[in-house]
């Protein structure tokens, strides 16, 4: 799951960096990235969406785990996605 995680932020990285649609010529220029919210949130989309119902399918996993084993309910690579996809966030907001 870990793997998984840091390999679809790598996606979601590259698809970010790809298809952002604001020129560098326009970057200095007051208001000329007005929509840029709006694509961000269309490119991020296709990835996080699919990856936010997986990292559910598998917490809803460890649940259940949880429930019929009485072992530990969160793994380490469970507490660490999350900050897998703050980075990429938070990397792809200090590129544009």
């Amino acid at each position: 799951m870990l793997l998984m995680n840091a390999v679809i932020a790598v996606i979601y990285l590259l698809m970010a960096a790809k298809w952002w649609w604001l020129p560098s010529e326009l970057a200095d220029i007051p208001g000329a990235s007005g929509g840029s919210p709006f694509i961000w949130l269309l490119v991020s989309c296709y990835t996080l969406a699919p990856v936010a119902l997986l990292n559910l399918g598998f917490l809803a996993r460890h649940i259940y785990v949880y429930a019929k084993r009485k072992e530990p309910w969160l793994s380490r690579a469970a507490l660490a996605s999350p900050l897998i996809w703050i980075v990429a966030v938070y990397v792809d907001f200090l590129h544009h």
